[in-house]
């Protein structure tokens, strides 16, 4: 397949670069008739590489949604990933929070959730920076339970926590 262009083109993919006298495209749309012709071939080379590779592949993906996380968190931290509320900086425990709520019924309206949720995001060049924020999960739990942090109750002051907080000790 020599494409309209024909000129050498050089790609980077994965660790090496690949030389190819076809754009991107031309490439894709070779390969989809490939796959098309023999479907059934095709999947059982793909099952069986998948089973034989099954732990880089595994790696491979972990690294790539852990990039993503990082990338979205601080697009809507201002480069510092933490909890709004508390603090913390642990990527794994960071989600991020619709500040008004009806997260759920934004992932139903746009069949998304998770990291597909994340390449949304990213893909639509984060949009809505003043309608998310960043929440450890207890935090975001707290508010999503309760309507209040625990962190923001004992800044409230809120009749009886000093007590609280003596009978947290004694336990």
């Amino acid at each position: 397949p020599v494409c309209k262009k024909n000129e050498k083109i050089y790609y980077k993919r994965g660790t090496g670069i690949r030389m190819s006298y076809a754009c991107r495209q031309c490439l894709n749309k070779l390969q989809q008739k490939k796959r098309s012709v023999d479907r059934d071939g095709y999947n059982e080379k793909a099952r069986q590489y998948y089973k034989n590779n099954k732990e880089s592949i595994s790696q491979s993906q972990k690294k790539t949604l852990l990039k993503l996380k990082i990338e979205v968190f601080n697009a809507y931290s201002n480069n510092e990933p933490k909890c709004r509320c508390c603090g913390e900086r642990e990527i794994e425990f960071l989600q991020l929070d619709h500040k008004n709520g009806g997260g759920g019924i934004e992932r139903k309206k746009l069949q998304r959730s998770g990291s597909s949720f994340y390449f949304y995001l990213r893909n639509n060049k984060f949009p809505n920076k003043d309608k998310f924020q960043l929440l450890c999960a207890n935090c975001n739990h707290a508010i999503g339970r309760l309507g209040i942090c625990p962190h923001k109750k004992k800044k409230i002051n809120v009749v009886g926590a000093e007590n609280q907080t003596e009978l947290s000790k004694d336990i």
